[in-house]
């Protein structure tokens, strides 16, 4: 006679699909956080652009630079991105100088970003600031992705 055969898997089988998942996993997160604060980037960037157009138009209406957020129309001195991983504000203002920059909030997954803050000026300069020790990006790379 005829025994049915056993169905399901055996710890064996079930420790090795565990095993390839977890390693998949170890191989996939790095780069999947590194597409995340890329796209957190892209939205400050985006809010320096426009705080930029802005300085510009208030010079050609005022003959200097705004020294606040708040007086380029925005509703406070600093201004959170849209996905509220930095934090937007004028740092330094002269009559013809100015510098935006854009500080990851240390409340979101942006904290641990290595290009730290990202800053442009009245020349368009785009720059990177307080960079973690062992970030590896430079300015070149953190603005152009």
């Amino acid at each position: 006679m005829m025994t049915p055969k056993a169905r399901g898997f055996s710890l064996i089988e079930l420790m090795i699909a565990l095993a390839i998942v977890g390693i998949l996993a170890a191989v996939v997160y790095p780069g999947y956080t590194h597409h995340i604060q890329r796209a957190g980037r892209a939205d400050a960037k985006a809010l320096l652009m426009q705080a930029q157009a802005r300085q510009e138009s208030f010079f050609g209406a005022h003959n200097r630079y705004a020294g606040n957020m708040t007086a380029l129309g925005y509703g406070a001195t600093t201004v959170m991105s849209e996905n509220k991983r930095y934090q937007v504000s004028v740092n330094a203002t002269t009559v013809n100088s100015y510098l935006l920059q854009a500080k990851p909030n240390p409340a979101s997954a942006q904290a641990n970003d290595g290009c730290g803050t990202l800053t442009i000026d009245q020349l368009g300069v785009k720059a990177i600031r307080n960079q973690p020790a062992s970030a590896t990006e430079d300015a070149t790379d953190c603005w152009k992705g």
